[in-house]
């Protein structure tokens, strides 16, 4: 006998299933890799990719350990879904920058790169991925149910923040200054003779 617990997994399944097999959902995997600049800092760092209305959720977080770290989350979206993905937990840095980088396509099992950093390979009257780097985040567009895997990198900066201190220097006392200006003083002539 299956359990509960079992028969609701094994229906979601079915059900996620029959909604990609309609053509409506795909699966969009979404690869980081963490970069870091400045001092060393091993992290932890986490990454929060969200897609409204995803399945089996519409929140993952992926944890990078430290920098060249990779890794990966897969969602099942509906065509016309926009992702974000934001750094949450970003170890102290100064700066976080994001960068999309290529998007593979997947038709019939085969991978196609993309038309270079945050483009996909054009199908159509457009691509059906699209990825755009922010200042704050990364923003995936998904048009098309064609599956694929979108990469990104984040990068932390821990570039020390220079500081600047005020000096002031005093030039050394000239002689006049020293002593005081000397102040002529008033004498007659003597005449001896």
């Amino acid at each position: 006998m299956i359990s509960w617990v079992r028969r609701t997994r094994l229906l979601v399944v079915v059900a996620m299933i029959a909604l990609v097999s309609t053509g409506c959902f795909v699966e969009v995997t979404f690869s980081g890799t963490k970069e870091v600049t400045g001092e060393e800092s091993v992290g932890p760092f986490v990454v929060r990719i969200t897609c409204p209305g995803a399945m089996p959720e519409e929140t993952q977080d992926l944890t990078f350990s430290g920098p060249g770290n990779e890794t990966s989350a897969a969602f099942v979206v509906e065509a016309g879904t926009t992702c974000t993905i934001s750094e949450i937990e970003q170890a102290g840095a100064a700066t976080v920058t994001y960068e999309c980088g290529d998007i593979e396509i997947i038709i019939t099992g085969e991978s196609f790169g993309g038309g270079g950093p945050g483009r996909s390979l054009a199908r159509g009257n457009g691509e059906p991925v699209t990825c755009t780097a922010g200042e704050e985040d990364i923003t995936v567009d998904v048009f098309d149910p064609v599956p694929a895997t979108v990469n990104f990198t984040v990068t932390n900066d821990f570039t020390p923040t220079p500081t600047t201190t005020a000096t002031t220097t005093t030039a050394p006392p000239t002689p006049e200054s020293a002593v005081g200006a000397a102040t002529p003083v008033p004498a007659a002539p003597t005449f001896t003779g």
